[in-house]
């Protein structure tokens, strides 16, 4: 009898638990849904880009027979890189700041 209250409120849970993540969202307004994804889509560009630097990375570290020239030219992709994903990551706390700023106004 337990089990079978315990895969009962397991159900429930499961089914209920979307339905209380899509009400949050009706709640808030079309600017808010925009910001939430534009923030979403910069965090996700922020991901790739320190993901390419990791993988120019890895290459340099493991692949034998690089020469110096392609060595430096690996490097500096990957500082062009890292740079790149430090200018996103900086915008999205900016914008998301100043959002927040303008909300509580």
């Amino acid at each position: 009898m337990k089990a079978k209250l315990t895969a009962a409120a397991f159900l429930l849970s499961v089914v209920f638990t979307p339905l209380s993540a899509a009400d949050a969202f009706r709640g808030a307004s079309v600017e808010e849904r925009f910001q939430t994804a534009d923030l979403d889509l910069a965090v996700i560009h922020y991901k790739k880009l320190r993901t390419a630097a990791l993988n120019v990375s890895l290459r340099v570290a493991t692949e034998k027979g690089l020469s110096d020239e392609e060595q430096k030219r690996l490097a500096q992709i990957q500082d062009e890189l890292e740079a790149k994903a430090q200018a996103v990551r900086h915008e999205a706390i900016k914008k998301e700041q100043s959002d927040v700023a303008a909300r509580t106004r």
